[in-house]
């Protein structure tokens, strides 16, 4: 309400008498504040129609006697208002009804905000208003609004995938084109996981797959993050992927992947051609240690029969199974949790105010899971801490006492 009663202080009383009628009022009470508002601010003559239960607004006043709008002369300015607002709520006939009478600059970025008549369509997926815009001479299907943001981008985001191949039949579409956050089109239809969006995408020719956004992520990280296999699928089948690539951080998608514990997309990843599975982060961690670090046993089982190396060292010189231990009560207790006392994990629920039963379950549970990675990794050939540099080597241990004994 705040933002509507803005524009109308600014706009003046003939851009009310429009958007009034396409703001849409949930209640009467709703309505009522609005319009006591909007009169407190102008000292206009408010008065109220109702046509079949729909809210109208008709705000008595003239463009002269309302502050705040600054009009051509010719009434140009109110009529590319009039026209973006109808592009925003899908009012074809009024949009062909400016477009032929008033010969505005569709190109123009309109009001506070800067809107552009395709970006408004675009947004609000309206596809027979896009399809007579793109037929309006000298219109940039590219063109950006006040805000930065382009159709293709922006109809991506809202996965509005009807937009989307409308646009995509303009042969000037960019469809490479980064908006003023960096991503793409791929990129915003791989965050928000809209599959469709993305086919449409792929199809074109020239479309870059890798190009990152947002903390240097690509469309495949995202896809990989969310555990969506069809849209990490997708990218995987077009020529030059980069599978490795990491993110800002060094995490690649594998790396994504094996920490959500998306079992499908681990499989899908380790089997596309010139993986690295033991592509490590900033911080040295692998997929192994990710998915040890989160007890994702069924993803570090994948990785460990796919040929991960289990003794790989982070930047603070622990190897997965360490790492493993670290997440129910530190390396120091690693022998005994993993003989079967959940003595320490039971004390540090405690700590955090459980009741002893519940925090004993728990104990267990964790415990149970982590025995068994931590099974799994001893017979893949992991170290048992003998050389980890912050604990002396404790001669005797063996692997399979650890888990046995």
């Amino acid at each position: 309400m705040e933002r509507w009663v803005a524009e109308v202080s600014k706009r003046g009383t003939e851009w009310a008498e429009l958007s009034g009628q396409v703001v849409g009022w949930e209640n009467e009470a709703e309505l009522e504040e609005a319009l006591a508002e909007v009169e407190r601010l102008q000292g206009l003559r408010v008065e109220e129609n109702w046509d079949g239960g729909d809210s109208a607004l008709g705000l008595q006043g003239s463009l002269d006697s309302a502050p705040g709008l600054q009009d051509s002369g010719d009434g140009r300015d109110m009529e590319e208002l009039r026209l973006v607002r109808a592009c925003g709520q899908g009012d074809v006939g009024t949009v062909l009804r400016l477009v032929r009478e008033v010969g505005v600059d569709v190109n123009a970025q309109v009001g506070e905000d800067g809107d552009t008549l395709l970006v408004a369509a675009s947004v609000g997926g309206h596809v027979p208003v896009v399809e007579v815009l793109l037929q309006v001479p000298g219109l940039d299907v590219n063109g950006e609004d006040g805000e930065g943001r382009a159709p293709l981008n922006e109809a991506s985001y809202k996965g509005h995938w009807q937009v989307v191949e409308a646009l995509l039949q303009v042969p000037e579409i960019d469809v490479n084109r980064a908006d003023r956050w960096g991503g793409t089109s791929l990129y915003a239809a791989s965050l928000r996981g809209h599959l469709k969006v993305a086919q449409a995408l792929l199809r074109v020719p020239g479309i870059d797959v890798n190009l990152p956004g947002s903390w240097g992520r690509t469309p495949l990280h995202w896809a990989s993050y969310g555990g969506n296999l069809p849209l990490v699928h997708a990218p995987l089948r077009m020529a030059g992927i980069d599978v490795n690539l990491p993110d800002s951080f060094g995490l690649t998608p594998l790396l994504w992947a094996s920490v959500g514990g998306h079992t499908e997309v681990v499989q899908a990843l380790l089997r596309a051609p010139g993986v690295d599975m033991n592509r490590a982060d900033n911080q040295g961690q692998t997929p192994l240690h990710f998915a040890c670090a989160c007890c994702r046993l069924e993803v570090a089982t994948m990785l460990v029969e796919a040929g991960a190396e289990v003794n790989s060292r982070d930047s603070n010189g622990e190897s997965p199974l360490e790492v493993l231990c670290h997440g129910c009560g530190g390396v120091e207790n690693c022998v005994q949790l993993l003989r079967g006392a959940a003595g320490p994990i039971l004390k540090v629920l405690r700590l955090g105010g459980l009741p002893e039963r519940i925090a004993a379950d728990m104990a267990m549970e964790c415990l149970c899971g982590r025995q068994r990675m931590a099974a799994m990794l001893l017979r893949a050939g992991a170290n048992v801490l003998s050389d980890h540099p912050h604990i002396p080597f404790r001669p005797g241990l063996k692997g399979n006492v650890l888990c046995h004994g």
